[in-house]
């Protein structure tokens, strides 16, 4: 493939595996085909801290996608490269509806700006919450099982550009094709906005809907694999 091939990878469910944790195998292919020329980066719900954490043995080059498309992050200057912030008045209508249906999420923060809101719950505690915020044209929301706790889902907000296909918009410009690795809802965005998608074999139902490829599953490194198959750049003595 060309080398001005985008490709980016959700973190859990997708390039993880079911310990959150990359696995060696993983990383020391994944940094061979970064070191070779392969433009890689990744999306995810997490913030700055717990990716950067989770994946500080991988060579990092380009920025990465942060809390679903809230905030674009440089890993080479620490700094953050775009940011979106709630606007005032959709703070005050979530802090009133979370307040309304006795619930307590969690308002995060950049730079003294608040960018995101999340909440974790079983579903039926958060789908009249959900429906009535949904009215609000000023915000995005992300609403998907949590992976690692199947009986809870996660409800996100951020600004309404707050998104991971605007996300990968904003830093597909100097790339004339973007590949995409998914598995939850939250990475249907992502794939909307690559030009060919693979869902890993575990995704939900609904995301495989818009997969061209379904891949083999995070535990068996699937994204990391298909990477060696398709990329090259002669690395097919690392394909066990």
């Amino acid at each position: 493939m060309a080398d001005r091939t985008l490709f980016i990878s959700d973190l859990d469910g997708t390039l993880l595996n079911s310990n959150a944790e990359i696995s060696e195998y993983a990383t020391e292919r994944l940094n061979k085909l970064i070191d070779a020329g392969m433009n890689f980066t990744f999306a995810t719900a997490r913030k700055a801290e717990s990716s950067l954490a989770i994946m500080k043995n991988v060579n990092l080059k380009l920025p990465i996608i942060l809390l679903n498309g809230v905030c674009i992050y440089d890993p080479i200057n620490n700094n953050y490269v775009q940011i979106n912030s709630i606007n005032n008045e959709s703070l005050q209508n979530i802090f009133e509806t979370q307040e309304k249906y006795n619930l307590h999420g969690i308002f995060n923060s950049i730079d003294e700006n608040i960018v995101h809101y999340s909440i974790l719950d079983k579903r039926e505690n958060l789908i009249d919450f959900y429906e009535e915020l949904s009215k609000d044209a000023n915000i995005n929301i992300e609403f998907y099982r949590h992976i690692y706790d199947g009986e809870n889902w996660f409800l996100e907000i951020g600004d309404k550009s707050a998104s991971k296909y605007n996300a990968v918009q904003f830093i597909r410009k100097a790339y004339d094709k973007v590949i995409g690795f998914g598995d939850n809802l939250n990475d249907i965005p992502l794939f909307k906005a690559c030009d060919y998608c693979c869902a890993v074999e575990n995704a939900n139902p609904e995301v495989k809907k818009f997969a061209h490829e379904i891949i083999e599953s995070n535990m068996n490194d699937g994204v990391i694999k298909w990477l060696l198959l398709n990329y090259g750049h002669g690395f097919d003595y690392l394909i066990d």
